[in-house]
């Protein structure tokens, strides 16, 4: 029979100016006789503040989710913990003072966080306003919510609901404090002025057809076209539209500031990826139309181009499958150049 050990007490030895820090429990074991041995304190890991975050107020610094890289030797089988080597389960712990700065790792640290009454439910986005309030957009149950927190996270300035598609991003203008969102209706494309106090002058500032006509071994077929991402160009102010039509076809729109709107018809998946795709598992090139969770990666770049990435299956005709991130494909604005391009 193997003695019990019985472990209470941890502990945590934490040098706030170098970072390192140790973790020691208090172990009173059992012997095979019946009597008990200890307690004595053992030294069961060092901590890792790579993926800690902590927060410093009213003379209390407090770290959460820290780990510790586990020690001890042959220790790691009696006090039936993982091998050494391995990380425990996060950590949190508090010590009087305040955080001097002294401690290395991430060129970031969160100092503070709020958890929104929204469940996250596929796209999620994060945008800053003018003010330095952040604005947090989720969908859950077919619905958008956009809430607006203070720039510590203290305060909840508003909630309110808008009629976004639930598996795709949303944009963000920051000159003008404006959130663009795919409307629930898959062909329209909403903007909505962001304030302090909540949302004002909801408006359509892009539509798509409701069907597009493409080729299909060699016949004319009328498809439905469903939005699957929208982003808006800051410096070229610039609105930017990615839709399906169909699974092999995509067609991309642009909305400049004078509502100058643009479209363009992409080319087919199987040809950007250069082999026949199996089109009834394709890689859906441009976005799906329910992509459970997924974010369909359209995004505006400094330079006035638009690039869309996507991780997915790729099914062949000739039942060949492989997993491989899906080709970065780049439509540039059309007063700029008419064509297309491949990263």
């Amino acid at each position: 029979m193997r003695p019990r050990p019985d472990i209470r007490g941890p502990r945590i030895v934490f040098d706030p100016v170098s970072g390192e820090g140790e973790l020691h429990i208090n172990r009173h074991t059992k012997q095979c006789n019946g009597g008990w041995f200890g307690p004595e304190e053992v030294l069961v890991g060092d901590l890792n503040l790579g993926a800690g975050r902590f927060n410093s107020e009213d003379g209390v610094v407090t770290w959460y989710h820290v780990t510790a890289t586990l020690t001890g030797g042959g220790k790691h089988r009696i006090l039936k913990l993982p091998h050494p080597g391995r990380q425990s389960r996060p950590l949190n712990f508090s010590y009087p003072g305040t955080f001097n700065g002294g401690v290395e790792g991430p060129a970031y640290r969160a100092t503070s966080d709020a958890i929104t009454d929204i469940p996250g439910e596929n796209a999620v986005s994060v945008f800053e306003h003018s003010s330095g309030a952040v604005i947090v957009v989720a969908n859950h149950d077919d619905t958008g919510h956009v809430e607006e927190y203070s720039a510590d996270l203290k305060t909840r300035l508003f909630s309110e609901e808008i009629p976004s598609r639930v598996s795709s991003d949303a944009a963000w203008g920051g000159q003008t404090d404006s959130l663009y969102y795919a409307g629930s209706d898959d062909h329209s494309v909403h903007k909505v002025a962001v304030t302090g106090s909540g949302l004002s002058g909801d408006m359509v500032v892009a539509t798509v057809p409701d069907t597009s006509t493409i080729t299909v071994d060699g016949e004319f077929r009328d498809v439905g076209n469903i939005i699957t991402g929208a982003a808006f160009g800051e410096d070229s102010g610039v609105l930017g539209v990615l839709y399906t039509a169909g699974r092999q076809h995509g067609e991309f729109i642009s909305v400049d500031r004078t509502g100058d709107l643009k479209n363009r018809e992409l080319p087919r998946a199987s040809d950007v990826i250069g082999k026949e795709l199996d089109d009834d598992y394709t890689a859906y090139l441009y976005g799906e139309a329910y992509n459970s969770g997924y974010r369909t990666g359209l995004r505006a770049l400094p330079d006035g181009t638009f690039i869309h990435v996507r991780d997915g299956n790729h099914a062949y005709e000739d039942e060949e499958c492989q997993r491989r991130p899906t080709c970065p494909h780049q439509s540039r604005q059309w007063h700029r150049d008419p064509g297309h391009g491949h990263g």
